[in-house]
C-alpha cells in the first residue's frame, strides 16, 4: 500500500503541527532537565528579529540625508526628508520591517508641508545590533524626537505600524516627549494592544508551554527593570493628544481587537477599519494613506469605539 500523496496545503499543515505540538513537547522536557539554559536561549529568541531587510537608497526622493543617532545604549540610523524648517513626523516601523516600508506615504506627506523623520529600530534595516525588543523601540523614537527639538523643530505626529504603533504611543503617552505638544498627533496602523498578549501569541506559535513564557517575562521584566503591565497600552495616561487608530478587519498577525481594545480606553482615540488589507498592505493602501493625510489636517476621521463594538479583545 502506498502513501498517499500530501498537499502543499495539506503538507504546510502537517509541518505546523508539528512545529507546534513538537515543540511543546521539547520546551517541557527542556525546561524540566535545563531551566535557567532554556530560559535564556527562549529570551535570545525573543529578542531576535527576523532576518533584516534593508531598503534600497534609491526608495526616498533627494534630499534624503541618514544619520546616526544615540537611542540608550545603542546606536540607529534614522533618515530625515524634507524641508529643515517643516513640522516634523516621526514614522516607525514594526517588528522585522524597516525604513523604507513607509515609501507609499513620503511624497504624500513631503507634498502636504511636513519633514519625516524615519528611524530604523535596533537590529532592523540600516541599524547595527543583533537584538531588539519594545523598550528599544521606544528609545529609537525619543532619540528621534530628541533630535528634532534641537533643531527647534515642532512634532507634529508620529505613525506607527504594528509593534512601532505601539512603540509610539508609549513613547507619546507614557512620558513627556520633546517636541511635543497638545497637537502633536497619533495615528497608529494595526497596534499591538498588549506586549503579554504578543507573548502569548508567540508561545502557541512555537509551542512553547506557560512555564517558559512566564520565565521569559520575568527574565525580561528584571533586564529592563520594567513590569509589563507599563506596556499595556489601554491603561495609558492618554492626555491631550488625539489619536487615529486603523486596523484591518482579516488580520491574521494582529487580530483588529486589539486596536478594538485600545479604543474603548482612550476617550479622544478615533477608529476607521478596513476591509481585505491585512496586516502589510496598510502601509501601501491609497484609502489609508488619505485618511491618514485627512487627520493630520484636523478633520474627523472614523468612528470612536465603545464597549458593545469589542466582542474579543485578542
Amino acid at each position: 500500500m502506498s502513501l498517499p500523496t500530501l498537499s502543499a496545503k495539506n503538507s504546510t499543515t502537517v509541518r505546523s503541527f508539528i512545529i507546534r505540538h513538537g515543540g511543546a513537547l521539547l520546551s517541557r522536557l527542556a525546561i524540566r532537565l535545563a531551566p535557567r539554559w532554556t530560559a535564556r536561549q527562549a529570551v535570545r529568541r525573543f529578542l531576535t528579529p527576523p532576518q533584516r531587510t534593508v531598503a534600497p537608497p534609491h526608495d526616498f526622493p533627494a534630499p534624503c540625508r541618514q544619520q546616526l543617532l544615540n537611542a540608550g545604549d545603542q546606536r540607529i540610523a534614522c533618515r530625515v526628508i524634507g524641508p529643515a524648517g517643516a513640522p516634523a513626523l516621526i514614522l516607525s516601523h514594526g517588528w522585522g520591517g524597516h525604513g523604507g516600508q513607509w515609501q507609499p506615504f513620503v511624497a504624500p506627506l513631503l507634498a502636504a508641508g511636513y519633514q519625516l523623520w524615519i528611524p530604523e529600530h535596533p537590529a532592523h534595516g540600516d541599524s547595527p545590533g543583533e537584538q531588539s525588543s519594545l523598550p528599544a523601540f521606544i528609545a529609537s523614537l525619543e532619540a528621534a524626537a530628541t533630535a528634532i527639538a534641537a533643531c527647534g523643530v515642532r512634532l507634529a505626529g508620529l505613525i506607527g505600524h504594528s509593534l512601532g504603533a505601539s512603540a509610539a504611543a508609549l513613547a507619546l503617552y507614557g512620558r513627556p516627549l520633546p517636541g511635543a505638544d497638545a497637537d502633536t498627533r497619533l495615528l497608529l496602523l494595526a497596534p499591538a494592544a498588549s506586549l503579554l498578549a504578543l507573548s502569548r501569541q508567540y508561545a502557541e506559535l512555537y509551542g512553547l508551554p506557560e512555564t517558559l513564557r512566564a520565565a521569559v517575562q520575568f527574565r525580561l521584566e528584571q533586564q529592563f527593570a520594567t513590569p509589563w503591565r507599563r506596556f499595556e497600552l489601554a491603561e495609558l495616561p492618554v492626555g491631550p493628544h488625539p489619536a487615529l487608530l486603523i486596523h484591518d478587519r482579516s488580520d491574521r498577525a494582529l487580530a483588529v481587537g486589539h486596536t478594538l481594545h485600545i479604543g474603548q480606553h482612550w476617550p479622544q482615540a478615533r477608529i476607521l477599519l478596513t476591509d481585505g488589507l491585512g496586516h502589510q498592505r496598510l502601509l501601501q493602501a491609497a484609502p489609508v494613506i488619505a485618511a491618514v493625510l485627512a487627520y493630520l489636517r484636523g478633520e474627523k476621521i472614523g468612528t470612536q469605539a465603545t464597549p458593545a463594538s469589542v466582542s474579543r479583545c485578542y
